[in-house]
Formats: C-alpha cells, sequence, structure tokens
C-alpha cells in the first residue's frame, strides 16, 4: 500500500460538484479553480479522517499513527466513472487529479512523513527534479513523464502532494501551483 502510490488519485479535479474540503487548519488541496473546466469533484474528497474510500482510509490511519494531525484529499476526474481514491490513481485511469495536504505535529515528522507520504518518497523518484530546482522547497521533488505527473513537498509542518493521469502539464502545473499557493 505504500509504493508511490501517489500516481494514487490525489491528490484531486472539479467543476459542476463544487470546491474542495479543508483541513482543520483551514489549509485544502485542489479547487475548481485548480483544474481543467468541465472536472468532476470526486466524493473520494474531503476531510481525510472521514473519507470512506478503503485504500485512504486506511492510509489515513497509517499516517495518523506517524503523527499525521490532519488532512485534505481532493480528487477531481474528467467524469464520475474515472473517480477513484488517490492511493488508486494510476497511468490508465482516465483524466483524474488529485492532491493530499496532510498537517504532522511538527516539522521534524514531517519530514520523516515525505519519506512514505502516501507511498511517495521525493528521493527514490527517478528522473525527478528534487530539492529547490522543482519550485516547492528543498525537500520536494517533481517528475512529470508520460501519463504520470507527481509532485510532493514540504513547509514546516505539512507535507503536500499532487498526482495525475492523463492531463495535460500545464493543467498538472496550474493544479499543483494552486495547492502550493494555499499550502505555503
Amino acid at each position: 500500500m505504500h509504493g508511490w502510490r501517489l500516481s494514487l488519485a490525489v491528490v484531486f479535479m472539479v467543476a459542476a460538484c463544487g470546491g474542495g474540503g479543508a483541513l482543520g487548519t483551514s489549509v485544502q488541496g485542489l479547487a475548481s479553480s485548480d483544474v481543467p473546466s468541465g472536472s468532476t469533484h470526486c466524493p473520494q474528497s474531503g476531510d481525510a479522517a472521514k473519507i470512506s474510500d478503503k485504500d485512504t482510509a486506511g492510509e489515513w490511519q497509517y499516517q495518523q499513527q506517524h503523527g499525521a494531525s490532519s488532512g485534505d484529499i481532493e480528487v477531481y476526474a474528467e467524469n464520475s466513472a474515472a473517480c477513484k481514491g488517490m492511493p488508486d490513481i494510476r497511468p490508465g485511469g482516465g483524466k483524474i487529479v488529485g492532491s493530499a495536504v496532510i498537517h504532522y505535529k511538527d516539522a521534524a515528522t514531517a519530514t520523516s512523513a515525505t519519506q512514505g507520504m502516501f507511498g511517495a518518497n521525493p528521493s527514490s523518484i527517478p528522473g525527478a527534479v528534487k530539492g529547490s530546482a522543482s519550485g516547492f522547497g528543498d525537500n520536494s521533488a517533481y517528475i512529470f513523464a508520460g501519463t504520470t505527473g507527481r509532485v510532493i513537498w514540504q513547509n514546516g509542518s505539512t507535507v503536500a502532494a499532487v498526482v495525475r493521469d492523463s492531463i495535460a502539464e500545464s493543467d498538472f502545473k496550474k493544479a499543483a501551483q494552486g495547492v502550493k499557493g494555499r499550502v505555503s
């Protein structure tokens, strides 16, 4: 369950169905303004502690055991049939983007979390642009290749990740920058 499944469905797209959820700290992941027009806000979105998708719930329980205190998962897809939980976003699943924004008890715990949050690990993403060169800070990694796009970064005690399948790099960057703007 903890492989780079942040190809998963995160970290997440919207339009007619409304915007993203919110953390206890009022930080949210993707919002409808971040994703391609016409995207559907998937039901696997919202407060990480309340999501019923079993894979996402299992990952959330794992993160809580490792210091997570609140989290927001947002998933947007080209249509409702393409919706899936964040851990299930993989190549070939349709146009989908997801985000996870997880708040940890402190920055040291968040640093540890970047080595495994939803299976993401910046140091083990082959071909990724890492660190400040990614544009997402010192503890970060960004890759866009083929149908897969992923970015994970830390800001203090918060770790954020955005993943996508089959959307243009310009749309992926817009989504990631939207989340970054709220997390920074």
